[in-house]
């Protein structure tokens, strides 16, 4: 071992230097291994003091790195999207690297300046209705989907560079397009791509006009021409808004979801100047349906709910401009049919229903075509002109609804509102007008099993309970007709045990039991029955009719009416008759009520004859001859 300070030579295991005494194995080194690593150390402190500093000692270099990270802020990476071959590419397949052909170099975006904005487009109540990425060509001209058009009426292109707004007035446009070109009133013209026709033997790219992704090379084969265009359905990876470029020259667009895929331009010459804006919204929007119901939207809420219904229904009875798909959602049939119910409920429910009677009629529901609103209005209908005016206007809606879902549901409103009429005119006691409504529901509904019950309630109504019983037998039920079936069948079995009974009806609850009386033969008079009164009793009036006549030999009684003490004349009567039921020979007195009370009384001596049974709560009053 060597001493590192005097060099000598030493055997292995001496620790310290025979010559100049310094001590053996390393400790020197040591001492130079730490001053490499303090210089190491040093060095590596300075550098990182530089970098801390970087921004004063080379202020250029920090200058540049912020421009390159918000280039990288400001801009998308790009993403290149592999080309896509269709099967029937045949030979030019083959040719057609999988690698990207196209990655939008630097030079080439310095070369070609690529003005990008988006076109606002408003419509005549200044509402915004489409915002849609655009890319200038030649100058001053963009491209833009058709049905983002409709109804707009201001179109505004914004420059996403500068933040400049230019209007546009004109364009190029052909009824049945898909698409039109449209002019930019600019100062003077934008350094843009100019436009050129596509070559389907030229190889084509694509680039995004919202996130700068782009394409390698993409067969399109054209499967459909339209107009200045051609169609060609897209690679499926390509999904947005973007350009197809052939050469750094726009030969064509693709819209996003606006429209299906591309769409190539076909044009050598020039384009030019074929519509203006406002024409294009007389040809497409102006006059229809959907122009109409735009117009029921922006109605402030200062209008009245009656107004901006009659604004609404007139947008039905007008034509649709625009083909269902081309529709925005906001203008759906369904969704204006559904703020048309709104309104229309609200109306009925500020009792405004002569005002919805006369807005909604036969032929507006045949323009609107909605069940829903129909029985809205049918309640407006039966308030104001009763149960035939309603019914009037169901028969009108059944030939709209005929053929729909919606029928079944309008006939089941027509049953309802037959039956509700019945069921009244029965509760009032006027069976003929129940039997004409019966009659002409079974023509409107020949085999509503609803009606046939109805119809025995009317036979039993008029007593006569075998015709209602053969009635009742003739058809079968189904299970939810069950319960009124068994109804019928009790009443009919109450009134075959009442048979031999005089079953008089009234009002439950009611002390006055009104029957009708046949006296001496003559026609029926009214009468009501008096369990208070000893004798049956006729008012003056009755006599004539009676052929009765009174003398100062006619024996008098006194008796106690409403008026007071008065006397009365006892006369004999040959004959009194109460539903088939004879008692002959009866006293009855004649009072002079000063034509007050033109009602007779049957008494005790006339109602003795049977056994009496009353219900009040019922209304029934059951007499059975002794």
């Amino acid at each position: 071992m060597k001493c590192q300070k005097c060099k000598t030579s030493h055997p292995a295991g001496v620790n310290v230097c025979w010559k100049c005494g310094a001590l053996l194995g390393g400790r020197d080194g040591w001492e130079d291994g730490r001053r490499w690593l303090m210089a190491l150390f040093c060095l590596l402190l300075l550098g990182w003091t530089g970098y801390l500093c970087r921004g004063m000692l080379f202020p250029f270099y920090s200058t540049e790195l912020k421009s390159v990270e918000e280039k990288k802020r400001a801009r998308p990476r790009v993403e290149v999207v592999e080309p896509f071959v269709t099967e029937h590419d045949g030979e030019q397949a083959k040719n057609v690297t999988k690698a990207p052909l196209l990655e939008i170099p630097q030079k080439e975006e310095k070369k070609t300046a690529f003005p990008v904005g988006w076109v606002t487009i408003y419509d005549h109540w200044h509402n915004e209705i489409a915002s849609i990425d655009a890319l200038v060509v030649d100058g001053n001209w963009v491209a833009l989907p058709v049905r983002a058009c409709l109804g707009g009426v201001r179109f505004i292109f914004h420059l996403s560079s500068s933040g400049e707004s230019f209007e546009i007035f004109s364009g190029q446009w052909a009824a049945g397009d898909e698409v039109a070109l449209w002019r930019l009133a600019l100062p003077h013209a934008v350094e843009s791509p100019s436009l050129a026709a596509w070559q389907h033997l030229e190889e084509s790219h694509w680039r995004s006009l919202v996130s700068l992704r782009a394409s390698g090379a993409i067969a399109l084969h054209a499967d459909w021409q339209q107009g200045a265009f051609l169609h060609a359905p897209l690679p499926v990876a390509i999904t947005e808004s973007g350009v197809i470029v052939q050469h750094d020259r726009v030969t064509g667009w693709t819209f996003g979801d606006w429209l299906d895929g591309a769409y190539m331009w076909q044009q050598e010459n020039n384009h030019s100047i074929e519509i203006t804006v406002d024409a294009f919204y007389e040809a497409t929007f102006a006059g229809g349906r959907e122009e109409q119901f735009v117009r029921a939207l922006t109605l402030d809420e200062g209008a009245g709910e009656v107004e901006r219904l009659q604004v609404f229904l007139q947008g039905f009875q007008l034509p649709p401009k625009l083909d269902l798909e081309d529709v925005p959602e906001s203008l759906y049939p369904e969704n204006i049919l559904a703020e048309v119910r709104d309104l229309a409920w609200h109306v009925q429910q500020q009792g405004l229903l002569d005002e919805l009677t006369q807005l909604v009629d036969g032929e507006m529901i045949r323009a609107v075509a909605d069940f829903a609103l129909l029985k809205i209005v049918v309640e407006a209908w039966v308030a104001t002109g009763g149960y035939g005016h309603g019914l009037d206007l169901v028969k009108q809606a059944l030939a709209v609804f005929e053929a729909s879902e919606e029928a079944d549901n309008v006939r089941a409103l027509q049953l309802q509102l037959y039956q509700l009429w019945l069921e009244a005119l029965v509760a009032d006691g006027e069976l003929e007008a129940a039997w004409r409504v019966l009659e002409k529901g079974t023509v409107d509904l020949a085999e509503s099993l609803e009606l046939h019950l109805l119809r025995v309630s009317l036979v039993l109504a008029s007593g006569d309970w075998q015709m209602a019983e053969e009635l009742l037998a003739e058809r079968e039920y189904p299970p939810f007709l069950s319960r009124k079936v068994g109804e019928l069948a009790d009443s009919i079995s109450e009134m075959k045990g009442q048979e031999e009974k005089v079953v008089v009806h009234f009002s439950p609850g009611s002390n006055h039991i009104p029957v009708e009386v046949q006296v001496n033969g003559a026609g029926e008079l009214p009468f009501l029955v008096d369990t208070g009164a000893s004798l049956v009793s006729l008012p003056l009036s009755f006599l004539p009719e009676l052929g009765l006549e009174i003398n100062t030999s006619t024996p008098r009684r006194e008796v106690v009416t409403a008026a007071g003490r008065q006397e009365a004349w006892l006369v004999t009567l040959d004959a009194v008759e109460l539903a088939g039921w004879e008692v002959k020979n009866l006293e009855a007195l004649v009072v002079d009520t000063g034509g007050q009370n033109d009602f007779g009384l049957l008494g005790l001596n006339f109602l003795n004859k049977f056994h009496l049974q009353l219900d009040s709560n019922k209304g029934v009053l059951i007499l059975t001859p002794r």
